[in-house]
């Protein structure tokens, strides 16, 4: 099985009946504030990277 295989029976399952509860119920504008929040931490880290030259800056 490929990764891309494995990761669609994983979804397929967390999606069916039997799967995650919170999984079943989102939609693509559910997902939306999670995906903004998560843009945001991409940029913050890029910019930080940016800043002082150091990916792992704390």
């Amino acid at each position: 099985m490929t990764q891309i295989q494995h990761l669609y029976e994983t979804v397929k399952t967390l999606r069916s009946e039997n799967g995650c509860p919170w999984d079943r119920q989102q939609t693509h504008m559910s997902l939306e504030p999670e995906c903004i929040e998560e843009a945001a931490e991409v940029i913050s880290g890029i910019n930080i990277l940016d800043k002082t030259g150091d990916a792992f800056y704390r």
